[in-house]
């Protein structure tokens, strides 16, 4: 008798969620990516932000809970790490310009708090990094890139608006990276819900 009531109270609450929000979406979304790097064997931290821009879509399944995945990346951090490379005893003087840039792929699922048109969500997922980065050497033409991936969870919080046929977004994102390394996305969106 209680799994009973239990499986019906589901059901009622499940069913108007899912005529309400139900179906895929895809969107645009810009905004700020913070990036921190600190080596405290060489006492070297670095830090900056870049416009970060990405696509996202997903499919909500109920009022409640949606799998979502983006594609983002950054501009370039402005030479960031060009002051870095010169603290370095010797190298310091050799280095003219440094240039670095990332990619994100994420994918996760959110748990969502609507109320009428608003919404609160939450989520957890994985990520893969890409950071590209290119140093010129002083003098010469010689570029020397350095590259690396990371993987590892992602955590997202936001506030969405719904429209019609479009929503709105704000939202946090925060990548587990290596130990040394924090970075974060703060972004506002829109996307088409279909």
């Amino acid at each position: 008798m209680r799994y009973s009531l239990v499986l019906l109270l589901c059901i009622g609450l499940s069913a108007p969620a899912s005529a309400q929000q139900r179906g895929g979406y895809v969107g645009f979304a810009a905004g700020s990516f913070r990036f921190e790097d600190r080596d405290d064997a060489l006492g070297i931290s670095v830090s900056d932000s870049a416009l970060s821009y990405g696509v996202l879509g997903g499919y909500r399944f109920s009022n409640s809970f949606a799998i979502e995945g983006t594609l983002a990346g950054t501009t370039d951090f402005l030479d960031i790490f060009e002051e870095a490379f010169q603290q370095l005893p010797f190298f310091g003087d050799f280095i003219e310009t440094v240039h670095a840039e990332y990619h994100i792929q994420t994918v996760r699922a959110l748990g969502i708090a609507q109320v009428k048109k608003v919404g609160l969500f939450g989520g957890l997922g994985y990520h893969h990094s890409d950071g590209d980065a290119s140093v010129t050497l002083r003098g010469t033409d010689t570029v020397i890139d350095l590259d690396a991936s990371d993987r590892g969870t992602t955590a997202v919080a936001g506030i969405q608006i719904d429209g019609n046929n479009f929503s709105y977004r704000l939202q946090r994102e925060w990548f587990d990276a290596e130990d040394r390394l924090d970075l974060s996305n703060t972004s506002f969106g829109f996307m088409l819900r279909f």
